[in-house]
């Protein structure tokens, strides 16, 4: 009976996935979670695991060229002074 039941369920699936519009597979891949290990500070050992999407990585990655761009400014202007 759970079989029937599974089947059942994985074939009225297919049909739907196949008929996603083109488009949807860039935000798919976007809102898809990937898992890094990242080296704790001050271990060489410990790891943890950090999941998050694309979307997260690619804001977080913004964020830090920001505050980098800013640090530089802030120096090279306090310099001329």
């Amino acid at each position: 009976m759970k079989l029937v039941l599974t089947a059942l369920v994985l074939g009225l699936s297919v049909p739907a996935v196949a008929q996603a519009p083109a488009g949807s597979d860039a935000n798919a891949s976007k809102e898809k979670r990937v898992c890094k290990r990242v080296a704790e500070t001050g271990s060489l050992t410990r790891a943890k695991r950090v999941c998050m999407t694309v979307s997260e990585r690619d804001q977080i990655a913004r964020q830090g060229k920001e505050i980098g761009r800013d640090m530089q400014t802030r120096i090279s202007t306090e310099q001329g002074r």
